[in-house]
């Protein structure tokens, strides 16, 4: 997680604040729920060309964000045809275990038990020097263990596991007509059977 990476950020927390107080923009667009301030859709990192987190001293622009402000520039094609293709795995007999010892020891699994997540990407002209197109696909498919403990029932303690299965996709278009107007678009996507996780969202801006 590139955001809790950042000085004064802790579990999506800046300095204390609430993870509801900051903002996500990608390529300038806000991508927060207006409910809940949290992301509405998610995507894959291979869309990322550039990320910035600033978790304290915004500028005066910044002024309703109590919070970090996190920008996410994606990457746009070129005059030749270029691809990537990614693969990320986990699984549990990959984690160590330093639960022994602490009173959390005969608490059942709580991390991710598998999850992996292919991701392709391609971009290139469609008029040299004029237009170009990027196009990225991510699968995710994440077994997320589940515990609850309940000290004083016992016999309510449930363990299980929560299936994550989506699809993260970003398909971008930037056209210059002349030197002084270009005009460009992006459209993100997230399909998942979960609630909450549901999400589409296009942007279309004239320079």
């Amino acid at each position: 997680n590139f955001v809790n990476m950042a000085p004064g950020m802790t579990g999506d927390s800046a300095h204390g604040s609430a993870t509801m107080d900051n903002s996500y923009n990608l390529d300038g667009v806000n991508l927060g729920d207006p409910a809940t301030g949290v992301t509405n859709v998610t995507f894959g990192l291979d869309i990322m060309d550039e990320i910035s987190v600033q978790s304290g001293g915004l500028s005066a622009e910044y002024g309703s964000v109590r919070g970090a402000m996190v920008n996410v520039v994606t990457k746009s094609g070129g005059n030749r045809v270029t691809g990537t293709a990614s693969f990320f795995y986990n699984h549990e007999s990959l984690v160590g275990d330093n639960r022994k010892g602490t009173v959390l020891e005969d608490e059942g699994f709580s991390g991710n038990h598998v999850e992996f997540e292919p991701s392709f990407s391609i971009g290139g002209p469609v008029i040299k020097d004029k237009a170009h197109f990027f196009v990225n696909i991510e699968r995710v498919w994440i077994n997320e263990g589940r515990t609850i403990q309940i000290p004083p029932r016992p016999d309510l303690n449930w363990a299980g596991v929560t299936e994550v299965r989506a699809w993260n996709a970003l398909t971008r278009f930037d056209h210059q007509i002349n030197g002084n107007h270009s005009w460009s678009f992006r459209w993100l996507g997230e399909w998942s059977p979960q609630t909450g996780h549901r999400g589409l969202r296009g942007t279309f801006t004239v320079t």
